[in-house]
């Protein structure tokens, strides 16, 4: 186990802040919650109760809150939390724990942290976790530089007013990154030594965030950016860390960083100086795989970098071919190596010079980079030269204007949709990844999910899970008001489904759905062929949802028969969702139109069908129940038809329609 190792390990309940144990929401539980909350920590305490010291305890990760109510709520179930520990018994008494305050976040800690109660002895650190600043860490609106006087003034202040406030207190770092995912080298190599020597300026223990996409590769249990680990942690020794430099002016209408020595297709070889602080430090070496360069011949140092040769650069400059053809690694007399990519690059190009964007529907700019494959940024237009997306760009520094957000292909993120209508479309580029969907419009609102605001960070508002929380592996969740807000119509709204209002099917919605398909003989009862019946049933179930939901619901009382073990999840299964089924129908009752009649007469016939099923099985457990239940079927048989009824109905349409069904 970690210990084993010589390791320390924080437990804590993660995601429960997000889901029961919520305290914020609107009728919240409160009983409920402490006992449950008292209940979990006891089991974990009485199962971790004689582990070593390297074992520390955690509450709960970013509980909610903003208010005085809620931060007296958190103090409350601190409280309960070290009772439930130290009823548990072992070493738990003794045990360090880190406690936090609302969010976790450096300025509502400070404002409303609250020390735990006199009884209690356990040493405790608070922890609260830092991500700023949001457009740098997030890689928002091309924002890839970091590391100007301003950027190192906000991360100390913070830091200093959080130590002024707690002098006494040891305080943890929880969370914290930069991804290399989404950030120019250079500039993340300077916030991991800045924020490390700034923590040991105040004593703070940092501790990297990592999703499983930013630090280990979990596949070939190697570091993505072995370099960026080991600037950090040399810093935290002390030691002092030789690095690239690179541009730290936001205004600027240009970049430059050292930790790349480019050169573009067809221009003339010349040698390249690469701006460094060396930190008091001396180059030990630079390698280029196997090949050790030689100083004076290959490389000169000078005061301020490292000065390239031509003559060395022609080995590997000298092609036609885009993209990053050698490292060199850079050894100092102290702190971390750091490698310089040799890049050849030319202008990015686009297969497609324009495209069309349409309300409601995706579009994917395909681009060839030619040159760095990691991303940089991207501007997108209208043809009338206004930014296709975040229109308050216009107001950023050039580099910044008409940027968009990328989403790494890698993470298997999902797109964004563009609200606008047809609009004509300009690419300009640098050097990025090999696909980017623009975000949508950029607008004021309070619609954002609830870890975002609680973060004060912009959201993207996407459902069921923003990226923001995606790529940090938060659990995502609205507001009850946000989730029931009226979804955006477009040109296609009557024929695409909005995606802020059409529920998620899980993977067993879907196995109930293959249940049908390859069952219709088992599935439904009738003298026609029953694979004909169910194709035409399935067509409008694929469109409109209160059908398919009915038509799950039946499949999922089927199973309950077939599967005695799970008979009770299936009918719970299929309760939920003809309520669904129910409550969707209901809402779209205003629907007179000719197309709808099948769609409803389906519904109404499969509703029935469901009720009688559920009926004449009653009749095995309980006489009485089935009487009820018959009673309650009665009425229904007005709403609709019997199975081979509703065959002879698709026939005649068939027969006499124009041409096909409405969802054919």
């Amino acid at each position: 186990m970690v210990t084993s190792r010589g390791l320390y390990a924080i437990v804590n309940v993660h995601h429960d802040s997000a889901l029961w144990a919520d305290y914020t929401v609107s009728n919240a539980d409160s009983a409920m919650i402490e006992e449950k909350f008292y209940r979990l920590w006891y089991q974990i305490g009485t199962k971790l109760a004689c582990t070593s010291s390297r074992v520390a305890f955690e509450p709960l990760n970013e509980p909610r809150g903003e208010s005085d109510e809620h931060a007296a709520q958190l103090s409350k179930l601190n409280d309960i939390f070290l009772r439930a520990i130290a009823d548990a018994g072992g070493f738990n008494p003794q045990r360090v724990v880190t406690l936090g305050g609302l969010g976790q976040d450096i300025q509502r800690s400070i404002k409303w942290f609250e020390r735990p109660s006199s009884e209690f002895c356990n040493p405790y650190a608070l922890q609260v976790h830092y991500y700023a600043p949001y457009d740098f860490t997030s890689a928002a609106w091309g924002k890839t530089i970091w590391g100007s006087d301003a950027d190192k003034a906000q991360l100390d202040d913070a830091f200093a007013e959080l130590r002024s406030t707690f002098p006494d207190v040891p305080i943890v770092i929880g969370e914290w990154l930069v991804s290399p995912v989404h950030s120019e080298p250079a500039a993340r190599w300077r916030y991991y030594d800045f924020l490390a020597r700034t923590s040991i300026k105040y004593g703070f223990a940092p501790m990297m965030w990592d999703t499983g996409n930013d630090i280990l590769d979990r596949s070939s249990h190697k570091m993505f950016d072995v370099t960026g680990v080991e600037v950090h942690l040399r810093a935290l020794e002390g030691i002092h860390n030789s690095l690239p430099e690179a541009t730290t002016d936001a205004s600027a209408a240009s970049q430059f960083s050292s930790a790349f020595a480019f050169h573009r297709v067809g221009d003339a070889i010349q040698a390249q100086t690469l701006p460094f602080s060396f930190n008091e430090n001396l180059v030990t070496s630079i390698a280029v795989d196997d090949r050790v360069l030689a100083e004076g011949t290959d490389y000169a140092i000078i005061d301020n970098g490292i000065r390239f040769h031509s003559s060395v650069l022609s080995d590997y400059f000298d092609t036609n071919a885009a993209g990053v053809k050698a490292t060199a690694l850079v050894s100092f007399s102290a702190g971390a190596s750091i490698p310089i990519q040799f890049v050849v690059w030319d202008t990015p190009t686009v297969p497609i010079a324009s495209s069309v964007a349409v309300a409601g529907s995706e579009v994917s700019v395909a681009v060839n980079w030619r040159g760095v494959s990691k991303p940089a940024t991207v501007a997108a237009f209208k043809a009338d030269g206004s930014p296709l997306v975040d229109e308050w760009t216009v107001y950023l520094p050039p580099l910044g204007r008409g940027r968009t957000t990328f989403v790494p292909a890698k993470l298997n993120l999902r797109s964004f949709r563009i609200p606008t209508s047809e609009s004509g479309l300009s690419h300009e580029s640098r050097p990025a990844m090999s696909e980017f969907r623009p975000r949508r419009t950029h607008k004021k609102s309070r619609g954002g999910c609830r870890p975002c605001k609680d973060r004060h960070v912009k959201c993207d508002e996407i459902r069921p899970q923003c990226v923001n929380c995606l790529t940090n592996e938060r659990q995502c969740s609205y507001t009850s008001e946000q989730l029931t807000r009226a979804p955006r119509t477009g040109a296609l709204s009557g024929l695409l489904p909005q995606l802020s209002s059409y529920p998620m099917f899980s993977l067993q919605h879907m196995s109930l759905l293959v249940n049908v398909t390859d069952n219709p003989a088992g599935f439904i009862m009738c003298d026609e062929p029953s694979q004909a019946i169910v194709s035409d049933i399935i067509k409008p179930a694929l469109e409109i949802q209160y059908v398919m939901d009915v038509l799950l619901a039946l499949s999922a009382l089927q199973r309950s028969l077939q599967n005695p073990s799970d008979s009770t999840d299936y009918r719970l299964l299929s309760i939920q969702l003809q309520g669904r089924a129910l409550s969707v129908h209901n809402d779209s009752a205003l629907d007179s139109s000719v197309n709808s009649i099948l769609p409803r007469f389906i519904f109404s016939m499969l509703l029935g069908y469901s009720v009688l099923h559920d009926t004449l099985s009653s009749a095995q457990r309980d006489m009485s129940i089935f009487i009820e239940k018959f009673g309650d079927y009665l009425p229904l048989i007005q709403l609709g038809k019997t199975m081979p009824e509703i065959t002879g109905l698709l026939s005649e349409h068939r027969k006499y329609g124009t041409s096909t069904l409405p969802w054919d």
